[in-house]
């Protein structure tokens, strides 16, 4: 099937005709480099079994570490970029090493967090490695995360850069949807909002065995649908369908699963991270990280004597009856 068919359409000019044949090409590199470097955790079990010897990281307990790393990264304004590298180092490591025990999982998560900030973000925007410690309350000392950092890059032997992630695949079809004649229809607020629920899905396990380009057609799919925009781009859905060589019936998995997984996420049984965090701190670990040196108190001018309305300068004061007081004359002054 010929998979350029997506950038041949009569009613597009030439301009976005070649526009969509470089997005395709890099579609076509994103398809490669998936394969060989995308971790599967589906030899994790479900969940953690305290009342056997088998101390093993879980999937569920997995979860939970991608879901403190999005919190992490929220909390110092990190880009996506950090948390897809953090993530894909975390998972590459359990992919790596089956004997991983729960007990190191949050110093573990943490330290992937360090080592994805220092690959991706300014020198001077890094975390302070203690600050981070008390933030992520992992129980580790900086010495601990150090020696980690080491045992990671020798166990993955290898450049840390991220395999394309549905992060990759939303902004491709963004990119597309946006050269398309019904762009001055898109709302200014869906590729943030699949960005946001994209990071939701990432934090489930479940995902992992799902292809990325698959997890982004879907989300984009029902984005569109749930904001009555499916028909106006439906051409688009249906080129990328043909150009993935897939269909809707094989992506009912994915998008049942990403249903459910997004409709927990809006109840209020799931904690959803929000810009404003509540860390729960001791005092001891509050005067360390010392947040109010990082206050600034602008004060507003004091206004001058003559600015101040003359009732206000001269009022009478009430006793304590609230009755007016009779202000006693000065002595004029020859």
């Amino acid at each position: 099937m010929n998979r350029t068919s997506l950038a041949a359409s009569p009613t597009l000019s030439d301009q976005t005709i070649r526009f969509r044949e470089c997005m395709m090409s890099r579609l076509n590199k994103a398809l490669l480099q998936v394969s060989p470097s995308y971790p599967i955790l589906e030899h994790l079990p479900l969940k953690s079994d305290h009342s056997s010897c088998d101390k093993r990281v879980s999937q569920m307990e997995r979860d939970n570490a991608a879901s403190n790393i999005r919190l992490l990264n929220i909390f110092y304004g990190y880009t996506s970029s950090t948390f897809a590298l953090a993530l894909h180092i975390l998972d590459r490591l359990l992919a790596t090493m089956q004997d991983i025990e729960s007990r190191h999982l949050s110093a573990l998560a943490t330290t992937c967090f360090y080592m994805a900030a220092k690959v991706t973000e300014e020198e001077q925007a890094v975390p302070n490695l203690s600050h981070l410690i008390r933030i992520s309350q992992c129980s580790a000392t900086p010495n601990d995360i150090l020696a980690m950092e080491r045992n990671i890059i020798y166990c993955l032997r290898g450049p840390f850069f991220v395999a394309p992630t549905p992060y990759l695949f939303l902004f491709y079809f963004n990119e597309i949807l946006v050269s398309s004649t019904n762009a001055h229809l898109l709302p200014e607020d869906l590729y943030p909002c699949l960005c946001a629920k994209v990071e939701v899905l990432m934090c489930n396990a479940k995902f992992n065995s799902f292809h990325p380009y698959r997890v982004a057609l879907t989300l984009l799919e029902i984005e569109l649908r749930e904001r009555d925009l499916l028909l106006l781009f439906d051409g688009i859905i249906s080129d990328l369908y043909q150009f993935f060589q897939t269909d809707a019936e094989s992506l009912e998995q994915c998008e049942s699963a990403a249903k459910q997984v997004l409709e927990n996420y809006k109840t209020s049984r799931i904690k959803r991270p929000k810009n404003n965090l509540n860390w729960a701190v001791s005092k001891r670990t509050l005067s360390k990280l010392r947040p109010s040196a990082r206050l600034m108190h602008d004060l507003e001018t004091i206004a001058e004597d003559d600015s101040i309305p003359q009732d206000v300068m001269f009022r009478t004061p009430l006793n304590s009856e609230g009755e007016s007081e009779p202000r006693t004359p000065e002595p004029e002054h020859d």
